[in-house]
């Protein structure tokens, strides 16, 4: 029997145990199978351990191990999760939830079976909803989160939620005090009250929101959860009296956060070692990035190939990929390269 069986059957044996020491929250074991669970599907998903990267085929094959690994989720939690906190006189709500387009449903559902709660439901006709808001499920979120920290000022939002969770687990939110509370809480969650809420309670005093500690990335699977769902690969086409065709081609990798996350786009620039980080002159936001073609091929590219772009976001990187193969060998500088990559722009990356 091949080797390879071997490993995927000790994969599969680490996530059960990882999975069952998480929900019986055993901070010792859970610490160590978390480790051996990494370091496995580190050699599920890169069998050769002398390649540099894997092919096409295993990274298609894989991506639900991939999507899987707990600060893949992390990193992609703090580019399009969201914990919210509804009130109202009747009903108290919070709910954890990561919407999507309806094309990227199977990362929605590798989400949900790697954290073994919650549920998917229609946005509309064209986005669906992962929703955990059972209050036992939300116990399980915070325990993931706590052992898989978010590293953006999602962080925060993130502690102001488990505040919220614990005074309804001990029903404080059935008192006018506690309530109260939850009202704090939620003036300094996320866009804080609906007009409704402030006209109910117009003295309310937002509860101090935790400032986020000094974070850096240390870990890949992060930096690909995070770029899931932030990133963006381009290609841009722009007029150049230099260039025999009169357009110039170039490639670009960037990420946009607020201002408040610079140092965190920093920390981008110093794990990828490469890019650079710009400021809007006007505006709350920062961007991460990677203009050098040598850096794109040599450091980006590679780097995303090992640990993949999956969903609809794939497509994009693809066609970013092609494109800088034929920039590579000069092909961009022919007319036949140069349609061909202005075609790759038109049909990807403009075409939804």
């Amino acid at each position: 029997m091949c080797p390879g069986f071997f490993l995927i059957l000790l994969y599969k044996v680490s996530k059960l145990f990882f999975l069952k020491n998480l929900f019986n929250y055993n901070p010792k074991r859970l610490l160590v199978c978390t480790e051996v669970h990494k370091s496995l599907a580190n050699l599920y998903y890169f069998p050769s351990v002398g390649s540099h990267l894997p092919n096409s085929r295993l990274l298609h094959h894989n991506s639900s191990v991939f999507i899987e690994q707990p600060n893949f989720i992390a990193g992609f939690t703090d580019g399009e999760g969201c914990f919210t906190l509804g009130l109202s006189p009747k009903k108290v709500q919070p709910s954890f939830q990561i919407n999507l387009e309806k094309c990227d449903k199977a990362i929605l559902e590798q989400i949900q079976k790697a954290l073994g709660v919650g549920y998917i439901s229609r946005m509309g006709t064209k986005a669906l909803k992962y929703q955990v808001g059972a209050i036992k499920d939300l116990e399980v979120i915070i325990r993931y989160f706590e052992n898989n920290p978010l590293l953006t000022h999602k962080w925060s939002d993130f502690q102001l939620f488990k505040q919220a969770v614990v005074l309804i687990l001990n029903k404080e939110h059935l008192t006018e005090q506690g309530f109260k509370k939850l009202v704090a809480i939620k003036a300094s969650l996320n866009t804080g009250l609906s007009d409704k809420l402030k006209e109910s309670w117009p003295d309310i005093i937002p509860a101090p929101r935790p400032l986020l500690p000094l974070k850096t990335i240390n870990d890949p699977y992060w930096i690909a959860g995070f770029v899931n769902a932030e990133g963006c690969f381009s290609i841009d086409i722009v007029k150049s009296s230099g260039n025999k065709l009169g357009f110039q081609i170039r490639l670009r990798f960037r990420i946009t956060q607020h201002i408040r996350d610079e140092l965190l786009m920093q920390s981008f620039a110093d794990n990828l070692n490469c890019g650079f980080i710009e400021k809007y002159p006007k505006g709350n936001a920062v961007n991460y990035c990677v203009l050098k073609f040598s850096d794109i091929t040599d450091k980006i590219i590679p780097f995303f190939k090992q640990y993949p772009i999956v969903g609809k976001k794939s497509k994009y990187f693809s066609g970013f990929c092609e494109a800088a193969d034929l920039m590579c060998k000069k092909q961009h500088l022919t007319a036949s390269g140069f349609e061909r990559i202005k075609q790759i722009k038109e049909e990807i990356f403009t075409n939804e």
